[in-house]
């Protein structure tokens, strides 16, 4: 999976990890599973650059990859 994790805007980028609900914001008009959800069990998530993560989302990422 492969993700560049500077170039979207931080809204963004916890949708496309974590996914979201229809009607979460303007412009959700249906649910959308995130990246972290359809990746294959056991895959290896490359997270060389973590430091682009703002730091914001880096606390929600840590606490997804425990709870997998």
């Amino acid at each position: 999976m492969k993700l560049n994790c500077a170039a979207i805007p931080t809204g963004l980028l916890e949708s496309e990890l974590f996914g979201h609900e229809r009607g979460a914001f303007t412009g959700a008009i249906a649910q959308k599973t995130g990246r972290l959800e359809t990746g294959r069990p056991g895959l290896a998530l490359p997270w060389m650059r973590v430091g682009d993560i703002p730091i914001e989302i880096q606390p929600k990422l840590l606490r997804a990859l425990q709870g997998a």
